[in-house]
């Protein structure tokens, strides 16, 4: 910092030296611009510039450690607000299902655009006071809850045990200051992937790709990647036609068709993803007939020789050839979801469709259909499960091209 006030002076100095040479007084060569004061106001020209430049550039280096710490803060945030929330049933930390405890963890899931007390409290009344009660559980009505930082990229919701320092006591952060920001950008950008999901009937994946970009740059988030859908695993042994099948970009499952985009996004990696499915009219149409054959083999018991007509009454109208497949299982310890410990964490509905389910398996009826609609409107794919029905490898995603007619 000294060297450069050093060389003006030097330079000033030689300056008057050469000044009284040429028989000039000091207090002359300083106040009259003669030849040697022009060397000096040159030689001032040439020092002060990179005075200012010496600055500017620690200036420069200031702003750009504010700039850096700012995104850091910022990015921090972010990744937090699109990241995971573990949600506990009691007010501290246990490892989940580990044994019968007084706290429940509800599994991690993407943040919904919602606050995190009202994530998680809505995964807390899918549970019944029964459901509970004999996971060793004492059921709280309308617990008031905490919120935790309790990684990079997790939040970790509690009751409230009424310390102020409930985080800090259980080795845990508060949430950032910055975080009810980052968690409005979350929803913003939810918000606008949902509008642009639902734009058009189906979205060719390059295109879509293209206009999540560009909503991406809009939320200051043009960094991340976008990671295109690999083409379907012909390898399968559900085999349709090449160009018939799942040709629109859709958000990650579960639920894409619903534009819940948060299974795409991936805040601890930066990044977003999606995959290949129906349109959305497909889809309406999928769903409508799924509900029908659900609602039907659930309330009525339909032999395999029977499913034909079930099936075809289901697609009447909608002008479509349909192909059936009935198999037995592809799992042979089927489960119904009706004993053990984890039917136990579920809702009880789901495990009354369970019992009836199982009963109707053990009485020879067809049970679980599952459809495919092929992308060029002309046929769609049914598979129904039978106990005592066509031998399927154990494992298989669906039944072979050749099982249905």
């Amino acid at each position: 910092m000294t060297v450069i006030p050093e060389l003006e002076r030097e330079l000033i100095a030689a300056a008057r030296r050469e000044s009284q040479r040429q028989g000039e007084s000091p207090e002359h060569a300083i106040a009259e611009p003669t030849a040697s004061h022009r060397l000096v106001a040159r030689a001032r020209q040439f020092v002060r510039p990179h005075k200012r430049l010496g600055i500017f550039v620690v200036a420069l280096v200031v702003t750009g450690c504010a700039a850096v710490a700012a995104t850091s803060l910022t990015a921090s945030s972010e990744r937090l607000a699109l990241g995971r929330v573990d949600c506990y049933y009691g007010t501290y930390l246990s490892k989940p299902w580990s044994k019968p405890t007084d706290v429940l963890n509800i599994d991690a899931t993407l943040v919904n655009g919602e606050s995190p007390q009202t994530w998680c409290r809505q995964d807390f009344s899918g549970y019944s006071s029964a459901s509970l009660r004999q996971l060793h559980l004492t059921p709280v009505k309308d617990p008031k809850l905490v919120a935790c930082r309790k990684n990079a990229t997790t939040i970790a919701v509690l009751f409230a045990s009424g310390r102020s320092d409930q985080c800090k006591h259980l080795g845990l952060a508060p949430l950032p200051r910055s975080y009810a920001a980052a968690s409005s950008t979350a929803r913003s950008l939810g918000t606008a992937l949902r509008a642009l999901y639902f734009s058009r009937n189906c979205w060719a994946p390059r295109p879509f790709a293209a206009a999540v970009r560009k909503v991406l740059a809009e939320h200051n988030l043009g960094s991340w990647r976008i990671f295109m859908p690999a083409p379907l695993h012909r390898s399968q042994s559900y085999n349709p036609l090449p160009g018939t099948y799942a040709q629109c970009a859709v958000f990650v499952y579960p639920n894409p068709y619903l534009g819940n985009p948060y299974q795409s996004i991936d805040g601890p990696n930066r990044s977003f993803s999606f995959e290949l499915g129906m349109s959305h009219s497909d889809y309406e149409l999928w769903n409508r007939v799924l509900n029908k054959l659900i609602a039907e083999t659930w309330r009525t018991c339909y032999s395999a020789s029977a499913a034909r007509g079930l099936v075809d009454l289901a697609f009447a109208g909608t002008g479509r050839a349909v192909r059936l497949a009935v198999t037995r299982p592809p799992d042979p310890s089927l489960n119904f979801l009706v004993r053990g410990k984890f039917s136990q964490r579920l809702p009880r509905q789901a495990r009354q469709r369970g019992a009836r389910e199982e009963r109707h398996y053990k009485l020879g009826c067809v049970i679980q259909p599952m459809i495919w609609l092929a992308a060029n409107d002309r046929f769609a794919d049914v598979w129904l499960t039978v106990r005592h029905g066509r031998w399927i490898k154990a494992g298989s995603y669906a039944p072979p091209n050749s099982y249905f007619s």
